[in-house]
Protein backbone atom coordinates (compact mmCIF):
# COMPACT_ATOMS: atom_id res chain seq x y z
CA UNK A 1 0.00 0.00 0.00
CA UNK A 2 1.04 3.56 -0.31
CA UNK A 3 0.94 4.07 3.60
CA UNK A 4 3.39 1.49 3.96
CA UNK A 5 6.03 2.53 0.84
CA UNK A 6 5.83 5.97 2.51
CA UNK A 7 6.96 3.98 5.89
CA UNK A 8 9.62 2.44 4.25
CA UNK A 9 10.90 5.36 2.73
CA UNK A 10 11.32 6.78 6.40
CA UNK A 11 12.89 3.69 7.58
CA UNK A 12 15.51 4.18 4.83
CA UNK A 13 16.34 7.36 5.85
CA UNK A 14 16.30 6.03 9.81
CA UNK A 15 18.71 3.66 8.78
CA UNK A 16 21.40 5.89 7.30
CA UNK A 17 21.84 7.13 11.10
CA UNK A 18 22.42 3.22 12.29
CA UNK A 19 25.94 3.13 12.81
CA UNK A 20 25.27 5.21 15.95
CA UNK A 21 24.47 1.80 17.37
CA UNK A 22 27.46 0.53 16.45
CA UNK A 23 29.88 3.67 17.28
CA UNK A 24 27.88 4.43 20.39
CA UNK A 25 27.57 1.89 23.14
CA UNK A 26 25.18 3.65 25.18
CA UNK A 27 22.66 4.88 22.62
CA UNK A 28 23.57 1.12 20.82
CA UNK A 29 21.97 -0.72 24.39
CA UNK A 30 19.37 1.58 24.42
CA UNK A 31 18.20 0.24 20.92
CA UNK A 32 18.41 -2.97 22.17
CA UNK A 33 16.75 -2.46 24.98
CA UNK A 34 14.27 -0.75 23.26
CA UNK A 35 13.71 -4.27 20.88
CA UNK A 36 13.78 -5.94 23.83
CA UNK A 37 10.89 -4.56 25.70
CA UNK A 38 8.46 -4.92 22.33
CA UNK A 39 9.23 -8.63 22.35
CA UNK A 40 11.75 -8.92 19.49
CA UNK A 41 9.00 -8.16 16.97
CA UNK A 42 11.08 -5.52 14.93
CA UNK A 43 13.96 -7.01 14.69
CA UNK A 44 14.28 -8.61 11.01
CA UNK A 45 13.86 -6.88 7.94
CA UNK A 46 12.15 -9.74 6.06
CA UNK A 47 9.33 -8.85 8.11
CA UNK A 48 8.84 -5.99 5.81
CA UNK A 49 7.04 -9.00 3.21
CA UNK A 50 3.75 -8.14 3.40
CA UNK A 51 1.73 -11.51 4.67
CA UNK A 52 -1.74 -10.18 5.54
CA UNK A 53 -2.75 -12.12 2.17
CA UNK A 54 -2.30 -15.06 4.23
CA UNK A 55 -4.90 -14.79 6.54
CA UNK A 56 -7.41 -15.39 4.16
CA UNK A 57 -7.81 -18.77 4.42
CA UNK A 58 -10.63 -20.56 6.33
CA UNK A 59 -9.37 -23.26 9.25
CA UNK A 60 -12.34 -25.77 8.31
CA UNK A 61 -9.47 -27.88 8.21
CA UNK A 62 -9.24 -28.31 12.30
CA UNK A 63 -12.66 -29.36 12.72
CA UNK A 64 -11.73 -32.91 11.82
CA UNK A 65 -8.53 -35.32 11.75
CA UNK A 66 -6.42 -35.32 8.70
CA UNK A 67 -3.45 -37.12 6.88
CA UNK A 68 -0.75 -34.81 6.02
CA UNK A 69 1.46 -33.15 8.09
CA UNK A 70 3.97 -30.33 6.73
CA UNK A 71 7.83 -30.08 8.36
CA UNK A 72 10.36 -27.59 6.87
CA UNK A 73 13.71 -29.84 7.37
CA UNK A 74 14.21 -30.90 3.63
CA UNK A 75 17.46 -29.91 3.87
CA UNK A 76 18.17 -31.74 6.70
CA UNK A 77 16.84 -35.05 5.98
CA UNK A 78 20.01 -35.71 4.75
CA UNK A 79 21.38 -35.49 8.07
CA UNK A 80 18.20 -37.25 10.00
CA UNK A 81 17.41 -39.66 7.34
CA UNK A 82 17.23 -42.67 9.48
CA UNK A 83 15.49 -40.97 12.28
CA UNK A 84 12.72 -39.21 10.42
CA UNK A 85 11.97 -42.49 8.69
CA UNK A 86 11.81 -44.06 12.57
CA UNK A 87 9.78 -41.44 13.46
CA UNK A 88 7.06 -41.74 10.23
CA UNK A 89 7.13 -45.66 10.64
CA UNK A 90 4.92 -45.01 13.92
CA UNK A 91 2.78 -42.73 12.05
CA UNK A 92 1.85 -45.00 9.20
CA UNK A 93 -1.58 -43.06 8.59
CA UNK A 94 0.39 -39.64 8.99
CA UNK A 95 1.73 -38.34 5.84
CA UNK A 96 5.17 -36.45 6.72
CA UNK A 97 5.71 -33.63 3.79
CA UNK A 98 9.48 -31.93 4.30
CA UNK A 99 9.85 -29.08 2.01
CA UNK A 100 13.05 -27.46 0.59
CA UNK A 101 15.87 -28.49 -1.91
CA UNK A 102 16.92 -32.35 -1.41
CA UNK A 103 19.97 -34.10 -2.54
CA UNK A 104 19.87 -36.57 -5.63
CA UNK A 105 21.74 -39.31 -3.51
CA UNK A 106 19.53 -38.56 -0.80
CA UNK A 107 16.11 -38.23 -3.54
CA UNK A 108 17.21 -41.63 -4.69
CA UNK A 109 17.45 -43.28 -1.72
CA UNK A 110 14.28 -45.76 -0.31
CA UNK A 111 12.87 -44.19 2.40
CA UNK A 112 9.73 -44.37 4.24
CA UNK A 113 6.46 -44.60 1.87
CA UNK A 114 4.50 -41.94 4.19
CA UNK A 115 7.75 -39.41 3.89
CA UNK A 116 7.62 -37.65 1.11
CA UNK A 117 10.03 -35.13 -0.30
CA UNK A 118 8.66 -31.90 -2.41
CA UNK A 119 11.41 -30.53 -3.73
CA UNK A 120 12.16 -26.86 -3.91
CA UNK A 121 8.76 -24.92 -4.74
CA UNK A 122 8.15 -21.65 -5.90
CA UNK A 123 5.85 -19.38 -3.88
CA UNK A 124 2.73 -20.64 -4.75
CA UNK A 125 3.74 -24.31 -3.84
CA UNK A 126 4.94 -23.15 -0.18
CA UNK A 127 1.56 -21.59 -0.02
CA UNK A 128 -0.41 -24.93 -1.28
CA UNK A 129 1.79 -27.05 1.13
CA UNK A 130 0.97 -24.12 4.02
CA UNK A 131 -3.07 -24.44 3.18
CA UNK A 132 -3.04 -28.61 3.67
CA UNK A 133 -0.95 -29.07 6.17
CA UNK A 134 -2.18 -29.63 9.69
CA UNK A 135 1.01 -29.09 12.34
CA UNK A 136 4.08 -26.99 11.73
CA UNK A 137 6.87 -29.87 12.62
CA UNK A 138 9.76 -27.80 13.27
CA UNK A 139 12.23 -29.74 15.60
CA UNK A 140 15.13 -27.16 14.32
CA UNK A 141 18.93 -26.64 15.95
CA UNK A 142 19.58 -23.42 15.64
CA UNK A 143 17.43 -19.85 14.32
CA UNK A 144 17.82 -16.39 14.62
CA UNK A 145 14.13 -15.13 13.97
CA UNK A 146 12.62 -17.61 11.39
CA UNK A 147 10.19 -15.71 8.91
CA UNK A 148 8.63 -19.33 7.89
CA UNK A 149 7.07 -19.56 11.48
CA UNK A 150 5.20 -16.26 10.74
CA UNK A 151 4.26 -17.81 7.86
CA UNK A 152 3.09 -20.71 9.10
CA UNK A 153 1.08 -18.95 11.71
CA UNK A 154 -0.33 -16.74 9.71
CA UNK A 155 -1.65 -19.79 8.08
CA UNK A 156 -3.22 -20.87 11.36
CA UNK A 157 -0.51 -24.10 12.03
CA UNK A 158 -0.20 -25.44 15.30
CA UNK A 159 3.66 -25.99 16.17
CA UNK A 160 6.13 -28.22 17.25
CA UNK A 161 9.41 -26.93 18.19
CA UNK A 162 12.18 -26.07 20.27
CA UNK A 163 12.94 -22.96 22.03
CA UNK A 164 15.96 -21.81 19.97
CA UNK A 165 16.41 -18.30 18.70
CA UNK A 166 13.41 -16.33 19.12
CA UNK A 167 10.93 -18.87 18.38
CA UNK A 168 9.87 -19.01 22.14
CA UNK A 169 9.15 -15.23 21.76
CA UNK A 170 6.82 -15.60 18.98
CA UNK A 171 4.76 -18.67 19.42
CA UNK A 172 4.64 -18.36 23.76
CA UNK A 173 3.21 -21.07 24.99
CA UNK A 174 -0.06 -20.92 23.60
CA UNK A 175 1.34 -21.57 19.93
CA UNK A 176 3.28 -24.61 20.28
CA UNK A 177 4.25 -28.06 21.88
CA UNK A 178 8.20 -27.50 22.63
CA UNK A 179 10.62 -30.37 22.71
CA UNK A 180 14.19 -30.55 23.52
CA UNK A 181 16.62 -30.19 20.52
CA UNK A 182 17.68 -33.61 19.15
CA UNK A 183 14.93 -35.51 21.20
CA UNK A 184 13.00 -38.01 18.85
CA UNK A 185 10.81 -39.07 22.09
CA UNK A 186 9.85 -35.94 22.80
CA UNK A 187 8.82 -35.28 18.91
CA UNK A 188 7.10 -39.10 19.00
CA UNK A 189 5.24 -38.05 22.43
CA UNK A 190 3.90 -34.40 21.01
CA UNK A 191 2.45 -35.59 17.85
CA UNK A 192 0.63 -37.43 19.84
CA UNK A 193 -0.47 -35.03 22.19
CA UNK A 194 -1.94 -32.80 19.14
CA UNK A 195 -2.88 -35.79 16.43
CA UNK A 196 -6.37 -36.30 17.97
CA UNK A 197 -6.78 -33.63 20.41
CA UNK A 198 -8.89 -30.83 17.48
CA UNK A 199 -9.39 -28.72 20.40
CA UNK A 200 -5.95 -27.96 21.52
CA UNK A 201 -5.17 -28.00 17.57
CA UNK A 202 -7.48 -25.35 16.83
CA UNK A 203 -6.62 -22.89 20.07
CA UNK A 204 -3.13 -23.03 19.09
CA UNK A 205 -4.09 -21.95 15.40
CA UNK A 206 -6.54 -19.31 17.04
CA UNK A 207 -3.66 -17.75 19.27
CA UNK A 208 -1.44 -17.92 15.99
CA UNK A 209 -3.06 -16.15 13.28
CA UNK A 210 -4.35 -13.52 16.29
CA UNK A 211 -0.73 -13.05 16.72
CA UNK A 212 0.39 -12.22 13.43
CA UNK A 213 -2.50 -9.66 13.44
CA UNK A 214 -1.44 -8.24 16.19
CA UNK A 215 1.95 -7.85 15.71
CA UNK A 216 3.58 -9.07 12.53
CA UNK A 217 1.84 -7.26 9.96
CA UNK A 218 4.08 -5.13 7.64
CA UNK A 219 1.93 -1.77 9.13
CA UNK A 220 2.89 -2.86 12.69
CA UNK A 221 5.99 -3.51 12.24
CA UNK A 222 7.12 -0.55 10.54
CA UNK A 223 5.38 1.24 13.29
CA UNK A 224 6.94 -0.12 16.34
CA UNK A 225 10.25 0.34 14.45
CA UNK A 226 9.81 4.37 13.48
CA UNK A 227 8.95 4.82 17.10
CA UNK A 228 12.24 3.42 18.01
CA UNK A 229 14.51 5.42 15.71
CA UNK A 230 12.15 8.27 16.55
CA UNK A 231 12.56 8.00 20.21
CA UNK A 232 16.46 7.00 20.53
CA UNK A 233 18.23 8.68 17.38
Amino acid sequence: TQKSENRIQKMKEFAAAQNIAETDKTKGSVLLKKYRELGGKAVNKALFTDISSLLQYEQSRLLENRSQWFSGAAAQYHERKERIDELAKKFPDIEFRLVGHVFKEIAEMPRTKNVVLTGELDRKGVDAEYRQADIMLFPTHTEGFPLVVVEAMAYGLPFITTKVGAIEDILEDKGAVYVPVDDDDAIESALKSLIYNVDRRRQMSCFNRAKVKEHYLIDTVLDNMQQIYEENL
